[in-house]
């Protein structure tokens, strides 16, 4: 028996005509940005791909919202979807059950990114400290340098919208 859930309830009538499609001279900048978490053509057709699904998927409200500059935050999870998926699904089941989140999204990954984490012995002596990981430190400055939100409360409530194109189901 297979069984389907909807995180929501999505546009009856998207808008699917060339001119709705078309990716500005903004969102363009903002996926050339996403370079270094997007490493393959494929994979950069994919998120231009998906994200313009996204996009005529949306309520006139949330269109409203991405064209805002919220479009940074669903192109940076898509990003995450597409380019590193077994980090994504965590990222966005916590995002959209747990409750007590930081408030800086680059706080969340790096508490994220830290869990199991066990330090590498250094010189004795010497604090065991992390080394800085690569992935939290190329999306700390991917999310600087599109001058993206680094408020959880705007990646949690893109998550629910963006967990729909992935291959898992993220439970709201």
């Amino acid at each position: 028996m297979v069984e389907v859930w909807a995180l929501r309830t999505p546009r009856t009538d998207p808008d699917l005509t060339a001119n709705a499609l078309r990716i500005t001279a903004e969102e363009r900048a903002v996926i050339v940005a996403l370079r270094p978490l997007i490493n393959t053509p494929r994979l950069a057709k994919r998120l231009i791909n998906t994200y313009r699904l996204l996009r005529a998927s949306l309520t006139a409200d949330e269109l409203t919202r991405l064209r805002g500059g919220e479009h940074k935050v669903v192109l940076i999870l898509l990003a995450l979807l597409l380019g590193e998926p077994e980090r994504a699904h965590g990222l966005l089941r916590t995002l959209t059950s747990d409750t007590t989140l930081p408030t800086n999204f680059t706080t969340l990954i790096r508490r994220s990114v830290r869990v199991g984490h066990t330090p590498r012995p250094t010189v004795a002596r010497r604090p065991l400290t992390p080394a800085p990981d690569p992935f939290e430190t190329t999306l700390a400055r991917v999310i600087a340098e599109t001058e993206a939100a680094d408020d959880t409360n705007s990646y949690r409530r893109w998550a629910p919208v963006v967990s729909r194109y992935s291959f898992r189901f993220v439970d709201p």
